[in-house]
Protein backbone atom coordinates (compact mmCIF):
# COMPACT_ATOMS: atom_id res chain seq x y z
CA UNK A 1 0.00 0.00 0.00
CA UNK A 2 3.06 2.05 0.62
CA UNK A 3 4.25 1.95 -2.95
CA UNK A 4 1.39 2.70 -3.97
CA UNK A 5 0.84 5.83 -2.48
CA UNK A 6 4.29 6.75 -2.94
CA UNK A 7 4.17 5.96 -6.95
CA UNK A 8 0.91 8.34 -7.07
CA UNK A 9 2.75 11.06 -4.38
CA UNK A 10 5.49 10.78 -7.27
CA UNK A 11 3.36 11.24 -10.30
CA UNK A 12 1.34 14.21 -9.07
CA UNK A 13 4.78 15.94 -8.55
CA UNK A 14 5.65 14.91 -11.65
CA UNK A 15 2.22 16.35 -13.52
CA UNK A 16 2.93 19.22 -11.67
CA UNK A 17 6.73 20.09 -12.63
CA UNK A 18 5.48 19.19 -16.20
CA UNK A 19 2.45 21.65 -16.21
CA UNK A 20 4.60 24.57 -14.09
CA UNK A 21 7.57 24.01 -17.16
CA UNK A 22 5.34 24.42 -19.56
CA UNK A 23 3.38 27.31 -18.04
CA UNK A 24 6.83 29.38 -18.18
CA UNK A 25 8.03 27.66 -21.44
CA UNK A 26 8.92 30.42 -23.99
CA UNK A 27 7.91 29.75 -28.04
CA UNK A 28 10.70 28.80 -30.01
CA UNK A 29 11.10 30.93 -33.15
CA UNK A 30 10.75 28.89 -36.23
CA UNK A 31 13.74 28.71 -38.77
CA UNK A 32 13.56 30.99 -41.68
CA UNK A 33 12.06 29.20 -44.94
CA UNK A 34 14.85 27.86 -47.13
CA UNK A 35 16.19 29.46 -49.81
CA UNK A 36 15.77 28.55 -53.61
CA UNK A 37 19.47 27.58 -53.60
CA UNK A 38 19.03 25.67 -50.51
CA UNK A 39 16.20 23.87 -51.72
CA UNK A 40 18.18 22.72 -54.70
CA UNK A 41 20.52 21.68 -52.71
CA UNK A 42 18.21 19.84 -50.72
CA UNK A 43 16.81 17.93 -53.41
CA UNK A 44 19.88 17.26 -54.79
CA UNK A 45 20.80 15.42 -52.12
CA UNK A 46 17.75 13.74 -51.54
CA UNK A 47 18.55 12.73 -55.44
CA UNK A 48 21.79 10.96 -54.80
CA UNK A 49 20.36 9.42 -51.44
CA UNK A 50 17.89 8.26 -53.61
CA UNK A 51 20.17 6.31 -55.58
CA UNK A 52 22.54 5.20 -53.45
CA UNK A 53 19.34 3.59 -51.13
CA UNK A 54 17.68 1.63 -54.44
CA UNK A 55 21.70 0.49 -55.76
CA UNK A 56 22.39 -0.34 -51.86
CA UNK A 57 18.76 -2.57 -51.29
CA UNK A 58 19.66 -4.31 -54.92
CA UNK A 59 23.31 -4.85 -54.08
CA UNK A 60 22.22 -5.86 -50.31
CA UNK A 61 19.58 -8.70 -51.62
CA UNK A 62 21.94 -9.82 -54.35
CA UNK A 63 24.76 -10.34 -51.61
CA UNK A 64 21.90 -13.03 -50.01
CA UNK A 65 20.61 -10.34 -47.16
CA UNK A 66 16.82 -11.09 -46.23
CA UNK A 67 14.54 -9.17 -48.61
CA UNK A 68 12.66 -8.03 -44.90
CA UNK A 69 16.02 -6.70 -43.99
CA UNK A 70 15.39 -3.77 -46.55
CA UNK A 71 11.89 -3.17 -45.51
CA UNK A 72 13.11 0.31 -43.61
CA UNK A 73 15.32 1.39 -46.66
CA UNK A 74 12.34 0.48 -49.00
CA UNK A 75 10.05 2.73 -47.25
CA UNK A 76 11.95 5.54 -46.97
CA UNK A 77 12.11 5.23 -51.07
CA UNK A 78 8.63 5.09 -51.50
CA UNK A 79 8.14 8.44 -49.19
CA UNK A 80 10.57 10.09 -50.98
CA UNK A 81 8.78 8.99 -54.55
CA UNK A 82 5.69 10.83 -52.97
CA UNK A 83 7.09 13.87 -52.02
CA UNK A 84 9.83 13.95 -55.14
CA UNK A 85 7.32 16.93 -56.92
CA UNK A 86 7.23 19.19 -53.92
CA UNK A 87 10.98 19.54 -54.25
CA UNK A 88 11.12 21.45 -57.87
CA UNK A 89 9.28 24.28 -55.93
CA UNK A 90 8.31 27.49 -58.27
CA UNK A 91 11.32 29.26 -56.85
CA UNK A 92 14.10 27.11 -57.77
CA UNK A 93 13.51 27.21 -61.72
CA UNK A 94 16.89 30.01 -61.58
CA UNK A 95 18.89 28.16 -59.29
CA UNK A 96 21.97 26.43 -61.02
CA UNK A 97 21.41 22.54 -61.23
CA UNK A 98 20.44 19.86 -63.96
CA UNK A 99 16.44 20.52 -64.04
CA UNK A 100 15.45 20.79 -67.29
CA UNK A 101 13.08 23.87 -67.78
CA UNK A 102 10.41 21.66 -68.85
CA UNK A 103 10.39 20.00 -65.17
CA UNK A 104 8.51 23.30 -65.04
CA UNK A 105 6.84 24.17 -67.94
CA UNK A 106 5.24 20.43 -68.30
CA UNK A 107 4.63 20.28 -65.23
CA UNK A 108 1.98 17.84 -65.77
CA UNK A 109 4.29 15.32 -67.90
CA UNK A 110 6.93 15.49 -64.51
CA UNK A 111 4.11 14.71 -62.19
CA UNK A 112 2.93 11.52 -64.48
CA UNK A 113 7.05 10.48 -64.24
CA UNK A 114 7.01 10.95 -60.83
CA UNK A 115 3.63 9.02 -60.21
CA UNK A 116 5.14 6.20 -61.83
CA UNK A 117 7.99 6.43 -59.71
CA UNK A 118 5.88 6.44 -56.89
CA UNK A 119 3.99 3.67 -57.41
CA UNK A 120 7.32 1.85 -58.58
CA UNK A 121 8.76 2.42 -55.27
CA UNK A 122 5.56 1.17 -53.54
CA UNK A 123 5.71 -2.21 -55.63
CA UNK A 124 9.56 -2.60 -54.69
CA UNK A 125 8.53 -1.81 -50.57
CA UNK A 126 5.25 -4.21 -50.76
CA UNK A 127 7.44 -6.95 -52.44
CA UNK A 128 10.11 -6.78 -49.71
CA UNK A 129 7.58 -6.61 -46.92
CA UNK A 130 5.77 -9.93 -48.77
CA UNK A 131 9.66 -11.74 -49.05
CA UNK A 132 8.24 -12.17 -52.83
CA UNK A 133 11.89 -12.08 -54.76
CA UNK A 134 9.93 -12.49 -58.13
CA UNK A 135 8.28 -9.22 -57.37
CA UNK A 136 11.32 -7.51 -55.96
CA UNK A 137 13.35 -8.35 -58.92
CA UNK A 138 10.01 -6.49 -61.10
CA UNK A 139 10.10 -3.50 -58.93
CA UNK A 140 13.53 -3.17 -58.73
CA UNK A 141 13.57 -2.99 -62.47
CA UNK A 142 10.53 -0.52 -62.56
CA UNK A 143 12.40 2.08 -59.89
CA UNK A 144 15.62 2.03 -61.99
CA UNK A 145 13.23 2.46 -65.07
CA UNK A 146 11.30 5.03 -63.97
CA UNK A 147 14.37 7.08 -62.65
CA UNK A 148 16.06 6.99 -65.97
CA UNK A 149 12.63 7.86 -67.42
CA UNK A 150 12.40 10.80 -65.77
CA UNK A 151 16.09 11.82 -65.96
CA UNK A 152 16.17 11.01 -69.55
CA UNK A 153 13.31 13.30 -70.02
CA UNK A 154 13.85 16.51 -67.23
CA UNK A 155 17.32 16.45 -66.18
CA UNK A 156 19.94 18.04 -68.22
CA UNK A 157 23.33 15.65 -68.86
CA UNK A 158 25.83 15.62 -66.58
CA UNK A 159 28.91 18.36 -66.90
CA UNK A 160 32.20 16.29 -68.78
CA UNK A 161 34.44 14.34 -66.12
CA UNK A 162 31.46 15.26 -63.50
Amino acid sequence: MKRIILAATATAALAAAITADARTARPVAAPPPASAAQMVTLRQAAMDMSAAVAGGIKGAVERGAPLKSQGFAARGLAKWAGSLTAAFAAATPGVPSRAKPEVWSDAAGFAARAATFKVAADQLSAAIAADDRPAFDSATAAVSASCKGCHDAYQLPAPAGG
